[in-house]
Formats: structure tokens, sequence, C-alpha cells
């Protein structure tokens, strides 16, 4: 299989990977803000929400095939945040190298 190949297949799987996660964020996020408005919790429904649009405004990426590791970061931070709202027991540390930063 050529580079330019492997790179095709690598690709596809991302956006199929994507397409699995983003109804699932969707579904999590609307029902973790459900959950905390019958708590009273407004501030944590706010954050959730801003969570879930900034999550969605990177997954648009603007139409690029290209991200940014730190744009990513942010990505995964932002889904980070809203399964850690829903599941008291998660932990997660995203680190990136200091030689990736900047790709």
């Amino acid at each position: 299989c050529s580079g330019a190949g492997r790179h095709t297949a690598t690709q596809q799987q991302l956006v199929l990977a994507y397409a699995r996660i983003n109804p699932h964020v969707e579904y999590t996020t609307r029902n973790a803000v459900g959950w905390y408005l019958r708590k009273g919790d407004d501030h944590t429904s706010i954050a959730l929400i801003q969570a879930l649009a900034s999550f969605y405004r990177k997954s648009l990426n603007l139409g690029s095939h290209v991200v940014a590791v730190a744009d990513e970061r942010v990505h995964l931070e932002r889904y980070l945040t809203i399964e850690a709202k829903m599941h008291d027991d998660i932990l997660a540390v995203v680190e990136v190298p200091d030689e990736l930063r900047a790709v």
C-alpha cells in the first residue's frame, strides 16, 4: 500500500471515528444539562452548553482537513469537560510534548 493510500485510509478512519463520537457527545451533553437543570445548577448547565458549542466549532474546523495539535488538544479538552460532568470517576490529563505544540 502506498504512503498516499495509507494516508487516505487513515483520514477515512478519523472521519468515521468523529461521526461516531459527535452523536454521543450531543446525547451526553443534553442529558447532563437536563440533569443539572433539574438540580438547579445553572452554572454547570451553562458551562456544558459552552463546552458543546466549542466542541462543535472545532469539529467544523472551517472545512480544513489539517488541524493544529494545539487546536486538537483544546477540542479533546472540551470533550473531556463534557464527559467529566457526567462521570465523576473520569480523570484525564492531556499532555502534548513541547516539540509538538507548534505543529
